[in-house]
């Protein structure tokens, strides 16, 4: 298995993410037409980081992150753009089922 605490995981754009330990590529889901990649790094962190912090492994926070990210550049300015909780809940769902 990998080491979580020890992982890194870096972003790649539309591209998604690469987790560095598994060597894997975790592909961004689109979202629809992308209309502002303000704020989508920091979406991504917020989200990777509640989702590590509430006990997820390193791969399912990651495409959880994609996936609000890929959500969130579909829509315009930094702020206001940023999915809401239960927008993000509605994503963890999905992604479970």
């Amino acid at each position: 298995g990998i080491d979580e605490k020890k992982n890194v995981i870096v972003t790649l754009g539309e591209r998604g993410c690469l987790i560095k330990e598994k060597n894997l590529i975790i592909p961004a889901k689109n979202s629809g037409k992308t209309v502002d990649t303000t704020g989508a790094g920091d979406t991504f962190n917020g989200v990777l980081s509640a989702m590590l912090a509430c006990g997820s492994g390193a791969t399912k926070a990651a495409e959880i992150a994609n996936k609000v990210a890929s959500l969130e550049v579909t829509r315009r300015y930094a702020v206001s753009s940023i999915p809401t909780g239960d927008e993000i809940k509605k994503i963890i769902e999905e992604t479970e089922k």
